[in-house]
């Protein structure tokens, strides 16, 4: 008994001294350093840009080169702005001289700028107006760059020549959207719908139908206006230097209970009112421009008119001389009835007092359905 408990007992002195002794230390762990993330392979940008081209490629693609490779939109807008850099010295306002020569003020001086300077300019007009959406701007971007290259492509002489004998405005929309079909297509990627609708409506005067097609449009206009400012300074005049509603009223006066061909009046008189129609005001509104040489962008295109009527009405209404008409509207439909027949027309409503003779000298031009008015009453579908 005695010996077993003296076994034990050396055992536990045994196992005490084991763990007095110094353990070996373990070797250090080799420092494991964070993986660094491998930039993917991007095609390469072409070679032989012009130093313009060069720095449009570094401001509106390089930082976003993720975003151009993951739509697969990278080597389309290399090859777009290689194609503009080398074919794009063409004039950006096409057509015959005679045309271009009775081109609202401005318009004449527009043909100056190659198509080049104005698609890059555009392009930086669409980074522009981006960089404050609220979600994530960068993914749109590639879409718009391209959509702004790839506008105005149809008036090169390369495409313009090979599908229209004798252009006309509305040609080089629709070519320029054949074009892109076309190189996407030998690129192997497909044109994305928004994008050809876009490009397809950047000169029609309708609503916009999305927020590239909206983009696109104050994109061009925002091109056209620094252009007209870094051509002449003489000629481009803000609105406000400009613009008097004296001066308008006098130019729009002669036309007032005129009718043209069809028994057409564009601005008549009833009552205490005169109503226009707003095409005939933005019509004056160019006609008074080009009388005082005057280079304003929005009165240089129908693309541009809606804009410019309304802010022609918000300066008229400033000087008291809109009637009748809801804040932010620009004019109303109106049903014109004569008793014997009614029919509507868009409508501008003016006060009559601002013309500068009394209400009656105007009543002696009348002729026709403007004799026998008897309401001018807005229209309601009820």
């Amino acid at each position: 008994m005695l010996d077993r408990l003296v076994e034990i007992i050396d055992k536990y002195l045994n196992n005490v001294k084991a763990q007095e002794q110094p353990q070996p230390e373990e070797p250090p762990r080799p420092f494991l350093a964070a993986p660094r993330e491998v930039e993917p392979a991007y095609p390469e940008k072409p070679s032989g840009l012009s130093p313009v081209a060069e720095d449009l490629i570094s401001d509106v693609i390089t930082p976003f080169r993720a975003t151009y490779q993951k739509g697969r939109l990278l080597v389309p807008a290399y090859c777009l702005v290689q194609m503009l850099d080398t074919q794009g010295l063409c004039p950006s306002v096409v057509g015959e001289p005679e045309r271009i020569a009775r081109l609202p003020s401005g318009g004449n001086l527009l043909a100056k700028v190659n198509l080049r300077d104005h698609s890059f300019r555009v392009a930086r007009g669409m980074l522009e107006l981006h960089r404050d959406l609220k979600d994530d701007w960068n993914t749109a971007l590639p879409h718009l760059i391209v959509t702004a290259l790839g506008h105005d492509i149809g008036k090169m002489p390369e495409w313009r020549d090979a599908h229209a004998r004798r252009y006309a405005t509305a040609d080089h929309p629709v070519i320029s959207a054949w074009a892109l079909d076309r190189i996407f297509g030998e690129l192997g990627v497909s044109v994305h719908e928004f994008i050809r609708s876009a490009i397809l409506s950047h000169h029609r005067h309708e609503k916009e139908t999305s927020f590239i097609d909206r983009c696109l449009k104050q994109a061009d206009a925002m091109a056209r206006e620094e252009e007209l400012k870094l051509l002449t300074k003489s000629s481009y005049t803000e609105w406000d230097d400009w613009f008097t509603v004296d001066s308008f009223v006098k130019s729009i006066e002669p036309h007032v209970n005129v009718t043209a061909k069809g028994n057409y009046c564009p601005v008549f008189t009833w009552k205490s009112f005169l109503f226009a129609t707003p095409d005939f005001l933005f019509a004056q509104a160019q006609v008074l421009a080009k009388s005082k040489g005057v280079c304003d962008p929005l009165l240089m295109s129908p693309t541009h008119k809606t804009a410019a009527i309304k802010r022609l009405v918000h300066v008229l209404g400033d000087r008291g001389a809109v009637a009748d008409l809801p804040p932010g509207y620009f004019g109303l439909p109106y049903v014109i009835d004569t008793g014997r027949f009614s029919f509507r027309m868009f409508l501008t409503p003016l006060r009559v007092e601002v013309l500068p003779s009394l209400p009656s000298a105007y009543e002696l031009r009348k002729v026709g359905w403007l004799l026998i008015i008897r309401a001018v009453r807005p229209y309601s579908k009820k």
